[in-house]
């Protein structure tokens, strides 16, 4: 009969808590004889956040004189292992959401130099990426475009995913103009065309089939079929 393997435990010196010592739950620190920190990760990162809050020109100050030294350890530590640093910045956005938001509204032109450069850099990379966000979401694929073509032709109006979808539920998932079923193929059509002054918005749009949508084109509903609004 195989002996079961006995994983040590640590207790974190901050909150208490006795963990598995391991990478796991805490971080490496080779100056400790176990090879681990003394705090859990959790309260690592809460002690750093602390620290960096109470002391931000100080860090800053750090992070500037040591920039290089600094550039050359993320690089190592994460830019080596792609899925670590995936990771690391889906739980660091999902902590600081809104801390997140606020910084890209006051740093909203240096965010998209940064942006523009790396998808320039990384053009195959942020291209399949994108192809493969938008098959996931049709929906928001509709929205975008339609977003997209009100803005090229100077449009008002706001149009979201929730619109579309109840539209579609009143309905009754049927074709605005022929009446036909439409499944999972349909289009959004705006009953005044956007290039004829219609607005992107819920008061103008319907859900139609690809032929009914393609067939009106920029026509108004009158020109196209002789129907009244």
């Amino acid at each position: 009969m195989d002996t079961p393997i006995i994983t040590p435990e640590k207790r974190c010196a901050a909150c208490g808590e006795l963990f598995p010592a391991t990478k796991e739950y805490f971080h490496a620190n080779c100056s400790k004889s176990d090879g681990l920190h003394t705090y859990c990760k959790s309260c690592r990162r809460r002690e750093s956040s602390t620290y960096y809050a109470n002391n931000r020109d100080k860090s800053r100050a750090y992070s500037e004189k040591h920039r290089d030294r600094l550039t050359e350890y993320r690089r190592n530590r994460y830019y080596s292992d792609p899925s670590r640093f995936r990771q690391y910045a889906r739980d660091y956005y999902a902590n600081h959401r809104e801390e997140a938001r606020i910084y890209r509204q006051e740093h909203r032109e240096k965010y998209r130099r940064w942006k523009a450069a790396y998808d320039k850099a990384n053009h195959a990379i942020v291209s399949q990426k994108n192809r493969e966000y938008w098959r996931r979401h049709p929906e928001k694929a509709r929205v975008n475009k339609q977003k997209r073509r009100a803005r090229l032709a100077s449009a008002e109006g706001v149009l979201t995913v929730a619109d579309i979808h109840r539209q579609l539920k009143s309905q009754g998932g049927h074709c605005w103009w022929c009446g036909s079923n439409l499944g999972n193929k349909w289009h959004v059509d705006h009953v005044i065309p956007l290039s004829r002054g219609g607005k992107n918005d819920p008061s103008n749009i319907v859900i139609t089939c690809p032929r009914c949508n393609l067939s009106k084109g920029s026509k108004l509903p009158h020109e196209w079929i002789g129907r009244l609004l």
